[in-house]
């Protein structure tokens, strides 16, 4: 009986120790269960991570290598880029090199021109210090030749005046300077009988019927040349109607501004040129002129200004008064005269044409 009871006893225990094994079994079970899910999850997020590490990895090496290719590339156009760089660098050195002597060359082109630019301001001062002497000359010869001087110039006879029959009782004596005219008058005596007597003139100088208008030019040119030095200069033509002033100082009536036949162009057009050409020449020299041009008619001792006809009274329809007066440095002027502007000969040309209209 003790037997049964130890053997009970025995089986009470193992069926405790059973029981506590199958709960530790269960137990073990449950977290073995759990760690399986557990792990089962790493598994597939491990395997997730390897095929996006896998696609990475494709897409690195694709991107490796497009950059070996873009390397290589940038390798070679290296390599091209040092080579014209090598190229650069001698070309920049040729081009130094060529600087330095045109450096060198403007130096001394600098130096020469300095010199020269000292040359040329004694050049031009002894230039200027010449011109002063020929102008005091030039006025010296021409006072020597008289500071007035009366020109005596005879035209032939005319259409109707050959046609009437009509001889010119005018003779020119053979001498070095033409300055003497005869003028031969006939008259009757109680018996009829003609008789001739001569009359001798001398003049500065005799201009015959067969004087040219370059002739008569030539004669007062150098006049011209005075009043560009500054001298005052007067040229007037004085004689009866129709005994050739205007075609002395104008030329032929009919000659319009545009022709240049220089035969018959008179004194004015003739110093309209001269005095440009010489103003002109002048101008390289760094000298300034200003030219004004006035047209005065005096007839029946009363002045009338040809250049502007229409500045006249209301009330009288006369012209405004003009007055001669002397400024304060000594020169004669008229008062209220229509001063112009002229810049070049055909502006001259065109207040000659202008005054024509408007005379007397």
């Amino acid at each position: 009986e003790k037997q049964v009871q130890k053997l009970q006893s025995e089986k009470r225990q193992c069926q405790d120790e059973l029981e506590d094994t199958q709960r530790k079994h269960k137990s073990q079970m449950s977290q073995m269960h759990d760690d399986q899910q557990r792990l089962q999850k790493d598994v597939a997020g491990l395997r997730e991570e390897l095929e996006e590490t896998r696609t990475n990895l494709k897409s690195k090496r694709s991107e490796c290598t497009r950059l070996e290719s873009t390397v290589s590339k940038q390798a070679s156009d290296q390599i091209e880029l040092e080579s014209s760089c090598r190229g650069l660098r001698a070309k920049v050195e040729q081009l130094e090199d060529v600087v330095n002597e045109r450096e060198i060359r403007i130096a001394e082109l600098e130096q020469d021109v300095a010199t020269r630019s000292h040359t040329i301001e004694e050049l031009e001062a002894k230039l200027r210090k010449e011109e002063t002497m020929r102008r005091n000359l030039h006025n010296t010869i021409q006072e020597l030749k008289g500071n007035i001087r009366v020109f005596c110039r005879v035209r032939p006879l005319l259409g109707e005046e050959k046609d009437a029959g009509a001889a010119l009782p005018i003779s020119f004596p053979s001498c070095e300077d033409n300055n003497q005219i005869e003028l031969t008058q006939s008259s009757e005596n109680a018996l009829g009988r003609t008789t001739s007597k001569a009359f001798p003139f001398k003049f500065d100088r005799v201009f015959s019927t067969e004087s040219t208008q370059d002739i008569v030019f030539d004669e007062v040119s150098q006049l011209i040349q005075s009043a560009l030095d500054g001298y005052p200069v007067c040229i007037f033509a004085y004689g009866q109607t129709g005994s050739g002033k205007t075609h002395t100082m104008q030329g032929p009536d009919t000659i319009s501004a545009d022709e240049k036949d220089a035969q018959v162009l008179g004194i004015i057009p003739r110093a309209v040129k001269q005095i440009y050409q010489n103003t002109s020449k002048l101008a390289e020299r760094g000298w300034e002129y200003s030219l004004e041009g006035q047209f005065l008619e005096i007839y029946n001792e009363t002045i009338q200004d040809l250049l502007a006809p229409a500045a006249r009274a209301p009330t009288t329809g006369k012209q405004t008064k003009l007055d001669i007066y002397q400024d304060s440095e000594g020169h004669t002027r008229v008062k209220n005269v229509t001063t112009v502007s002229v810049d070049s000969a055909e502006r001259v040309h065109w207040l000659l044409a202008r005054a024509a209209e408007n005379r007397t």
